[in-house]
């Protein structure tokens, strides 16, 4: 997990004592939680907002029940190629490609929120582009049948109101027109369904359909979508309704795109809501007081 350095202490025939000896520690981090997607980052003094801005995050860290029938061998989810971990991000770009992050190139200043000259501690970058692990508006081809899709808010500041909208953005922008105020979205197509089975704390009590899916900063959602009814060549758009906060038309109310393959076609199999844990109930607590 790390090391620290400290002096070494000095030994017959041994280097000067200023010399510095590393030493390591080993932690043991059980995961004794519910199964479900956690993510990770360092906390590096002074530069942790850099390493964040920059990527250095780990997005896909699962956590697995082999004792849960949702996690087992014969689980009836989306397994291997068919299950993808989508990490949501939001940053913004100078024209020959760097990340344009606080200071401003020729200013001390990180922004309007920010204290006078002060280079750094700005909580808003005015984001202006969605990335998808990594990549800025990508597709995904896909095969028709269900995928299970497990996504992460992991964005500065952005919230992410997610649908999936039927048709090809490229080819109709008004496929997603922008609301008079210029600070949502909407599809003006085919909505696709989401079916949603889990959270932060890990699968819901049943799946729940829903037209769309509201995360926030660091939360996550594992979703399934079903992409066996449509034909070859179907075009789908990962929009939310929410990024336009006026930025320039076509920027972050795209979020991806999916484009269905030409393939055999999988029925995917109901959901059994008995293999989902029960909803938890009412907690109790004890009220104790002491005299001294």
């Amino acid at each position: 997990m790390g090391g620290f350095a400290q002096r070494a202490q000095p030994l017959a025939g041994s280097l000067p004592s200023s010399v510095l000896a590393v030493v390591t520690s080993d932690y043991d981090m059980p995961n004794q939680q519910s199964p479900t997607q956690l993510f990770y980052h360092d906390h590096v003094m002074g530069v942790t907002r850099i390493g964040l801005y920059s990527g250095v995050v780990g997005t896909a860290y699962f956590i697995r029940d082999p004792n849960n029938p949702l996690d087992a061998s014969n689980s009836p989810l989306p397994k291997g190629q068919f299950e993808i971990p989508l990490a949501l991000t939001s940053r913004r770009f100078y024209t020959d490609g760097n990340l344009d992050f606080p200071p401003d190139r020729g200013s001390l200043n990180a922004g309007a929120d920010s204290p006078p000259d002060q280079p750094y501690w700005s909580y808003n970058e005015a984001a202006d582009e969605n990335l998808v692990n990594g990549r800025v508006w990508p597709n995904l081809n896909v095969q028709r049948q269900e995928y299970r899709f497990r996504v992460l808010a992991a964005a500065n500041a952005q919230l992410y109101d997610l649908q999936l909208c039927l048709g090809d953005w490229n080819a109709n922008s008004n496929l997603v027109p922008i609301s008079g105020d210029g600070n949502s979205a909407s599809c003006a197509g085919t909505v696709v369904p989401l079916t949603i089975i889990g959270s932060d704390g890990g699968y819901l009590p049943a799946p729940q359909t829903f037209t769309d899916v509201q995360i926030g900063i660091t939360e996550r959602a594992d979703i399934l979508v079903d992409f066996s009814t449509f034909a070859a060549g179907t075009k789908i758009v990962l929009i939310n309704k929410v990024g336009i906060a006026g930025h320039p038309r076509g920027s972050t109310e795209i979020v991806m795109q999916f484009t269905v393959q030409d393939s055999t076609p999988v029925t995917p199999p109901a959901l059994n809501p008995a293999l989902f844990p029960p909803k938890p109930g009412p907690r109790s607590f004890t009220k104790t007081t002491s005299s001294e």
